[in-house]
């Protein structure tokens, strides 16, 4: 049995860099519309490109189907809906923290997909982005794939280059990027990404959901409902919490709709007129903050949301 661990590096006893691979974990929502450089799956961020309209969906296997084998539960599809013209870049792109994490010795990229029309991808990026006051990013190629209208699984191998002679900054990074080409608009299902070490392609490691879970949110993750703290002198709600797992940095935080509370011992619902939050304090361990435009409740009374969703943290790359 595989002896799971969070350490300072990931996980310890686990093969796969990528986070999030079978695309079981959707904070954010499992349906986007209209994306383009937008954070879907955890750790998964959309590019449609100029011009174009890309719809992100979580999809989910017919239990015991055998097309894509070890029983995933999810994959990711990618829809074009609408072309893009222009020469940027689209498709999709998980940052795996920190340039150091791949060395200078062979990867291997594994994974499954179809498409609604054949095509050929002609880049699978490795990107390095060297970090805040860094060399300039730097790529290299995996090389292309015919795809198919049937689930078919792939595996590229590359030696990671160097970073001899490279200066390295605050919050670099490699980034996976499945490039797609422009001018046609299929719709993409991907699933079981995996990026490990070494020239063999081994099965998928589907990491304990506990694990994955943790993984993804040192990145991201939502505020909503049960937590809870007590009005402040001024009626308004304050919830101080620490993070559900130290964050990458200290988190930009913002607000998701209107929030709704209710006091411990009272049956009253208290409802934000707009949205709105302060901060009192945050850090990579704990946040403090307020949720301003609300009236009525009792100072220093406990309260606890019982919205869905109250506040956003993220400390994505």
């Amino acid at each position: 049995m595989t002896d799971f661990r969070l350490g300072t590096d990931g996980v310890v006893g686990s093969k796969n860099k990528i986070i999030n691979g079978d695309f079981r974990i959707w904070q954010r929502g499992t349906v986007f519309n209209s994306t383009n450089q937008v954070y879907t799956a955890d750790r998964w961020r959309a590019h449609s490109g100029t011009g174009g309209v890309a719809n992100i969906t979580r999809q989910t296997f017919t239990p015991g189907q055998t097309d894509v084998p070890g029983g995933p539960e999810s994959y990711l599809r990618f829809d074009q809906a609408t072309a893009s013209a222009g020469i940027d870049q689209r498709g999709l792109e998980q940052k795996i923290e920190n340039v150091y994490t791949l060395k200078n010795v062979p990867y291997t990229l594994s994974f499954w997909i179809k498409a609604s029309i054949g095509f050929t991808i002609a880049e699978v990026l490795a990107k390095k982005y060297y970090g805040s006051g860094g060399s300039p990013n730097t790529q290299q190629n995996f090389g292309g794939i015919a795809v198919t209208t049937a689930w078919q699984k792939y595996s590229k191998t590359i030696t990671i280059d160097s970073l001899s002679g490279k200066t390295v900054g605050s919050g670099s990074s490699i980034g996976l990027n499945f490039i797609f080409p422009t001018g046609i608009t299929p719709a993409i299902d991907l699933a079981n990404i995996q990026v490990e070490e070494g020239s063999l392609d081994t099965d998928f490691e589907q990491r304990p959901l506990p694990i994955e879970f943790d993984l993804c949110q040192r990145y991201y993750y939502r505020q909503g409902a049960g937590y809870s703290g007590q009005a402040s002198t001024s009626g308004n709600p304050v919830i101080v919490s620490r993070h559900p797992v130290p964050m990458r940095v200290t988190p930009a935080i913002g607000p998701l709709g209107i929030v709704s509370f209710q006091e411990f011992g009272n049956a009253a619902v208290f409802t934000q007129s707009s949205s709105g939050i302060a901060l009192h304090a945050i850090s990579e361990s704990a946040v403090a903050m307020q949720y301003n435009n609300i009236s009525g409740m009792t100072a220093l009374r406990g309260i606890t949301i019982i919205s869905t969703d109250g506040a956003d943290l993220s400390a994505e790359l």
